[in-house]
Parts: C-alpha cells; structure tokens; sequence
C-alpha cells in the first residue's frame, strides 16, 4: 500500500471519528473538515515532491530522466494503482 493511500486512509478515519463524536453534523462543519484534509494533503504531498526532486538531482543516473519523471508524477494521483499498472 503506498503511502500517500494509508494517509488518506488515515485521515478518512480521523473525519469519521469526528463526524461521529458530533450531536449535531452540518454541512459548514462537514465542508471545514475537507479543507483541513485537502491542505493537509497538498502540503504533505508538497514536501514529498520536494524530497524526490533533490533525491533526482543528486543522482546521476536519474538528472537526465527528471523530466520523464516530472511528466509520470503529474499523471499519478491517489487513485492511481502504480503497483497494479
């Protein structure tokens, strides 16, 4: 399981849990906790391309594939089996 799928695993549970522990669930509150996830998600995500980028660039088997690599991250989401595929 990749990592990025446990985390939104993880941060799927988290949301439940507090969905339940409320009495009263409106939609202002429901549409706050997604927010918090997505930029959750995105600055997490962030860091991750960072790391790999400098991991890319201080290899010299990868600098002359990072373009190829850019290109196959962006066609990558959550979704994505990269294993299966």
């Amino acid at each position: 399981m990749s990592y990025l799928k446990i985390l939104e695993k993880r941060h799927l549970i988290v949301f439940e849990i507090e969905l339940v522990k409320q009495i009263e669930i409106n939609i202002d509150y429901i549409l706050m906790m997604v927010e918090k996830y997505r930029k959750c998600l995105t600055a997490k995500i962030r860091v991750f391309l960072l790391t790999l980028k400098k991991a890319i660039g201080s290899s010299i088997q990868l600098r002359n594939k990072k373009e190829l690599i850019e290109e196959f991250i962006k066609t990558v989401n959550i979704n994505t089996d990269v294993e299966g595929d």
